[in-house]
């Protein structure tokens, strides 16, 4: 049986210990990301991703690293 090829481009998830903030599409405002956890995206980049404490969207931010 064949194995599935898995992507290289699988984000890695990690727990953020620090509180972050971030611009809710949705609210139109800055909220504290809930659940923080840092990823990495297709092209490289590093983000926060979370929830919105208001709405329950999904809220990223982009950090250098």
């Amino acid at each position: 049986m064949a194995r599935k090829k898995t992507s290289k481009t699988r984000s890695r998830k990690k727990k953020a210990e620090q509180v972050w903030e971030g611009f809710c599409v949705r609210c139109r405002k800055k909220v504290k990301i809930l659940k923080p956890e840092i990823v990495t995206l297709k092209n490289g980049r590093k983000a926060v991703r979370g929830k919105c404490p208001d709405c329950g969207g999904v809220v990223y931010r982009f950090i250098k690293g």
